[in-house]
């Protein structure tokens, strides 16, 4: 698309860069918003009391309005946080060694725009949702 271009170093920002980077952030939005859910809805674990000779006036911990999943969840989404850390690691290192410098370059343009779409746009957005 020719028109609007921008040079930040040696990286090009450009309509497609913007795109790609919109595109990714919607793709991603949903499987960040389930994880998101695994945390929020899981029971808190049970509390541990040692006997230290004390007396404490300790208070059990309350259920959470909304704890509709059972504890073990948050190690799923512990693991799921993992596997999407390592894999798009390993393919943001194996394809820009594919690549080569120039499409690396353009890779990198339209992974900041991503990065920067969601914290400007997306994530309030997300936000005010959860909010209201």
């Amino acid at each position: 698309m020719p028109g609007f271009q921008f040079q930040l170093g040696p990286v090009k920002l450009g309509w497609t860069e913007v795109y790609v980077g919109f595109m990714s952030v919607l793709t991603i939005q949903p499987v960040i918003m389930a994880i998101t859910e695994l945390f929020k809805r899981a029971k808190p674990r049970p509390l541990i009391r040692f006997y230290t000779g004390l007396e404490e006036d300790v208070t059990p911990v309350e259920e959470r309005d909304g704890c509709i999943l059972p504890s073990w969840t948050r190690y799923v989404a512990w693991f799921l946080v993992a596997a999407a850390i390592l894999s798009s690691s390993s393919v943001c290192f194996l394809y820009s060694l594919q690549w080569g410098g120039d499409k690396s370059k353009e890779w990198l343009g339209a992974i900041i725009m991503s990065f920067v779409e969601s914290i400007l746009l997306v994530d309030p957005l997300v936000v005010c949702r959860l909010q209201f």
